[in-house]
């Protein structure tokens, strides 16, 4: 057994000394593309992801019309700093929303009683302009439906940074920051 183990050990020796000692040209070559394929997988790896967009659309069906209502939705950068019963995350939304033929521009809050008749928005830096606010039928005084609407869904079509300011309810002036880039209304899969 010794004898068998000790031949099978000379023969790996013998084996190893018979291989060239500088590769061939093919050999360098596979080499070179197995870099190549490992410097792309780490600078796939190491690339950052793409931000995600401003803008969240979705639609419900109207039950009675048998038509879509469709929505677009800007969240705020920063949560709102409010006091008592209204602290904790509480962000600010600009939604669109066309129903039954009508297109609305409306301000959300999380938590928080929007009052006053009047927002104030400046879009990409330019002057400040007024927009009515309207409550909604229910009385829900977290939202306000902003007119003009048209005006305002114009502007937002091609802003990409608007400040609004809002009063709210033992909460005084409040500033609400929006990235409004890329917003696509009606949705491109609506508009066909």
């Amino acid at each position: 057994m010794k004898k068998i183990l000790f031949a099978l050990a000379v023969a790996s020796i013998a084996g190893c000394a018979d291989a060239p000692s500088t590769p061939k040209k093919t050999d360098t070559a596979k080499i070179g593309d197995t870099h190549g394929d490992l410097a792309g997988v780490a600078a796939a790896l190491h690339k950052e992801d793409p931000p995600p967009p401003n803008w969240e659309y979705s639609a419900d069906e109207d039950k009675m019309t048998d038509k879509k209502t469709l929505f677009a939705n800007c969240q705020s950068q920063e949560s709102l700093s409010l006091k008592f019963p209204y602290e904790g995350s509480n962000y600010g939304t600009i939604m669109i929303q066309r129903r039954r033929g009508s297109t609305d521009v409306i301000l959300h809050i999380d938590k928080g009683q929007i009052i006053g008749e009047a927002i104030h928005a400046r879009i990409d830096g330019g002057k400040i302009e007024t927009y009515y606010a309207n409550g909604p039928s229910d009385g829900d005084s977290r939202y306000a439906f902003l007119s003009p609407s048209d005006r305002l869904l114009t502007k937002l079509k091609k802003a990409k940074h608007v400040i609004i300011e809002v009063e709210l309810y033992d909460n005084g002036i409040q500033q609400m920051e929006f990235n409004t880039a890329g917003l696509q209304w009606p949705p491109k899969e609506e508009s066909k």
